[in-house]
């Protein structure tokens, strides 16, 4: 949450560098929970398929 937020790291390193004006918040746009769901899943199956690994030696 902390890179997310609107004081977060990520926006103010673009304020910073000069892409951006004013502060953006990501912090529950559609794109971050989207991008949330993917990589939690991601977590999942990674896993999953490190535990199938394991109990097939």
């Amino acid at each position: 949450m902390i890179l997310l937020r609107e004081s977060g790291v990520i926006s103010t390193f673009l304020q910073y560098i000069g892409l951006i004006d004013g502060p953006i918040e990501f912090l529950y746009t559609d794109a971050t929970i989207m991008l949330g769901l993917v990589y939690s899943e991601h977590v999942v199956y990674g896993s999953a398929i490190n535990i199938n690994l394991r109990q097939s030696r």
